[in-house]
């Protein structure tokens, strides 16, 4: 059998696996998005948009009723996040809790705040995982600004950028 690279599978919605990241095809361009583990409805999964475009809109935006038969792309290869760790891309000071993208690190997990698009306000889904965060927040905690995902390889060239989120430029790009 041949290797392909990255591994990447064709599936409803509904049957990627919480924590994944897909790719679903929408009008206005390729979605990227985070799975979550969660359904609000019998037929609905909850996602986490990485790309939005929509002006007056925050480019991660929690979407809770996605429609599980709708179509994606996910990578089955092992993602990384990787997060900046030089000063200026960290706050312990409440500088951007309240800013939608950052990942903020918590009981010893990291998770992505999004806009939650229907009912306001935000959500915390574990990067790693696709868990949606149930609890209250804890008052102090660490959050990235600046953060990456990436398809990394055993042979570095073929290493890919998937997507960049930038606080600094107060927004995200897909590579």
């Amino acid at each position: 059998m041949n290797d392909v690279f990255p591994e990447i599978c064709g599936a409803a919605v509904g049957e990627a696996p919480a924590g994944s990241i897909a790719i679903i095809p929408h009008h206005d361009g390729p979605l990227l998005t985070l799975i979550a583990d969660e359904s609000v409805q019998k037929d609905l999964r909850s996602i986490v948009i990485l790309n939005l475009n929509h002006p007056g809109h925050p480019s991660v935006v929690f979407h809770e009723n996605w429609g599980m038969r709708d179509s994606c792309l996910y990578y089955k290869s092992s993602l990384r996040f990787e997060l900046s760790n030089k000063v200026d891309d960290i706050s312990t000071n409440a500088t951007w809790w309240r800013v939608s993208g950052i990942i903020a690190s918590f009981q010893n997990e990291f998770f992505i705040r999004a806009a939650a698009a229907s009912r306001g306000g935000f959500r915390y889904v574990n990067v790693q995982t696709g868990a949606v965060f149930a609890g209250d927040t804890p008052n102090f905690y660490a959050v990235f600004g600046v953060w990456s995902i990436w398809v990394r390889d055993p042979f570095r060239e073929r290493s890919t950028q998937l997507f960049e989120f930038d606080i600094h430029n107060q927004g995200s790009k897909q590579a």
